[in-house]
């Protein structure tokens, strides 16, 4: 589809070229930092898919308020009110702002297994 497609984790082990053998970029260090420093223009698009809901806060709170074209995080509809309700209570994001990110990201197919949430995506 012609993206350059750059993977981000805190962990060396899941950064392995060889784990993406399609020529992907790959990344390793604190995950809101990194993310921070990913070029952020309009034709940029950020997938947040983390381990945690702390890891997706930190990606989520370096690029809400960047000039990017599309931020989608995945997770369920509760772990999305979660993080969105702790945005809008610490000041970190108005819920105007908030409402700019996909979440839970994905199509809405009945996923379940790990295989059919990544066609979702």
């Amino acid at each position: 589809m012609g993206f350059d497609v750059t993977v981000l984790d805190d962990r060396p082990e899941f950064t392995r070229p060889e784990l993406f053998p399609h020529g992907a970029t790959m990344r390793c260090g604190n995950i809101g930092e990194e993310v921070a420093g990913f070029p952020h223009g309009g034709d940029t698009y950020i997938v947040i898919v983390t381990r945690s809901h702390k890891h997706d806060a930190d990606a989520l709170a370096a690029c809400l308020h960047e000039p990017v074209a599309c931020i989608g995080m995945i997770g369920s509809g509760r772990k999305v009110a979660m993080v969105r309700e702790d945005f809008v209570e610490s000041g970190r994001a108005t819920p105007a702002e908030f409402d700019r990110v996909y979440a839970p990201i994905g199509l809405d197919i009945g996923s379940v297994t790990v295989p059919e949430i990544a066609a979702g995506i």
